[in-house]
């Protein structure tokens, strides 16, 4: 073997490693890009998880609060119907009983004086 051969193919080899290092630098450099970019992504997808959590928090205290609200109002609804079921029973009683006034007074014999 000749030492010229040996040069040679040394050198092509070194050429050859250089090439693979510029190469591997190359992708470490795009997946450097790749982290930065997938990072910067992450901490925006924590912001809006952060700000639905907080939407999702506000909506079930408005639907708790607007339940409380309907719950207070059907009890009053539910009050009021009980008390118009009440005076209307009433109305009919003294209705009754004033037919039956009326009746009275009217089948009463008079006496004349």
């Amino acid at each position: 073997v000749d030492l010229a051969d040996t040069v040679s193919t040394t050198s092509d080899n070194l050429t050859a490693v250089q090439l693979t290092v510029t190469e591997l630098q190359n992708q470490l450099d795009q997946i450097t890009k790749d982290k930065a970019a997938a990072d910067k992504e992450s901490e925006e997808l924590e912001v809006q998880k952060n700000d639905f959590e907080k939407l999702v928090g506000e909506l079930r205290r408005k639907l708790k609060n607007d339940d409380e609200e309907h719950q207070m109002k059907t009890s009053q609804l539910q009050e009021a119907i009980t008390s118009v079921i009440t005076d209307r029973d009433n109305i009919v009683r003294q209705h009754t009983a004033l037919k039956r006034t009326v009746f009275c007074f009217r089948t009463k014999p008079r006496f004349e004086v």
